[in-house]
Order: structure tokens, then sequence, then C-alpha cells
């Protein structure tokens, strides 16, 4: 597995059968290569790959192998302390690229919805926080978000702590992704501490609490 580029609550990690799709970039410092390594080797001790399988089971993913046209949801709720953070942006995507976990899966997107970068992002590129992963060129960014306007049901996309804003506070952009009225197919998971918007969400069709 290549890892794209690694900041502090963002992983995204790229699958090696996809290198000649996306282009390869390098670390953008000691400390993020050294935060990684910390990370993989937490990762490969972890016993937690069992429990995040449950999350998106093979047998509940219809059409990921064909165009699928509703999102698939879970909620992760939990109480604060509990290492929600630690077991969706950090082991999940390193075990997925490690093909442990998740291998329907071509792409995982790891983001933070504390920061307002993330909750205000008005496109797929800000969503993804592509700028921030050396993915400089518009024309590597356009490549990148019709892959996944394409195949969504082949990418999983984790928004992380719910709790620590809200759903008024998010761009509409943000709202119709986590509400599954844009790319339809996507797997998508939602991190959070009990809260209201937790109890919106459960009843949407397409989410289901874990």
């Amino acid at each position: 597995p290549t890892v794209a580029n690694v900041q502090v609550n963002l992983i995204v990690l790229q699958r090696s059968d996809l290198r000649d799709e996306f282009k390869d970039h390098s670390f953008s410092s000691e400390s993020d290569m050294r935060r990684v390594e910390h990370v993989f080797m937490v990762a490969e001790q972890t016993h937690a790959t069992q429990d995040l399988s449950s999350v998106f089971p093979a047998s509940s993913l219809p059409g990921v192998t064909a165009k699928r046209k509703e999102t698939v949801g879970a909620l992760a709720v939990a109480s604060a302390g509990c290492g929600k953070t630690f077991l969706f942006t950090k082991v999940g995507p390193l075990r997925w690229s490690l093909g442990h976990l998740w291998q329907d899966f071509d792409l995982v997107f790891a983001r933070g919805l504390r920061f307002s970068d993330v909750r205000m992002a008005k496109g797929l590129s800000d969503v993804l926080g592509l700028d921030g992963l050396g993915v400089e060129s518009e024309a590597d960014r356009v490549v990148i978000c019709k892959y996944i306007r394409q195949h969504p049901e082949r990418v999983c996309l984790i928004l992380d702590g719910l709790d620590e804003t809200s759903l008024c506070s998010c761009s509409a952009f943000v709202n119709k992704i986590i509400a599954g009225q844009t790319l339809k197919g996507l797997n998508l998971v939602v991190t959070s501490r009990p809260c209201a918007d937790v109890f919106k969400l459960s009843s949407m069709k397409h989410f289901e609490s874990r």
C-alpha cells in the first residue's frame, strides 16, 4: 500500500492496485512519517479489525461490484474517550490499506467535522482535503473526484466528530452527503458522542447504529 500523505486528523491511504490510476504523493515532513509509523505499529497490534469489519460486512453491501443508487451509512455512537476517532480515522484506514479490512473499497477517506474546512466544504475536493494531501494539480483533483462520482460504491468516507459541530453548522454540500442526496451509493460512516443530531441521522433509512 502507499500512503498519499498524513496530517493530524486526516489520513488517506491508497491501495497499491490503484497506483496507475492516481498519482503518488510523498510525505510532507519527517514528522508525518513518524506519525504514520507509530499508528502503523499500533494498528498491527490492535484487535479492532473484527469490530470494524462489522460496520460494512460484505453481505450488507449490495451493488459494490455494480452501480448502486443508495448510500450505505453507519453511525458509530459512543461516549467520550472510548477511542472512536483513533479507531475510525487511524486504525480502520490503515488496516484497509494492508488488505485486512473493507476490501470492497478502492478508496477510504477519513475527515474530522471539527475542522471548518471540512464542515463548510462546498465541493468534493474540499470535503476530501485534496489540497492538504499535496494534490495541487487541478487536473489530478478532477481525475480523483471524477472516479469517486462514477464509483461511489467503491469509496468509503468517514466523517468523525458530529457532536463537535452540528448539522446546522455544516455546509449544504456536506449535509447532502450525510443525507444521501449526493454521491448516492457512497459508503458513509459518521462518528459521534450521543447528541441531538444523532437522532436525526438514525431516522434516515441509509443509516444504521452500530
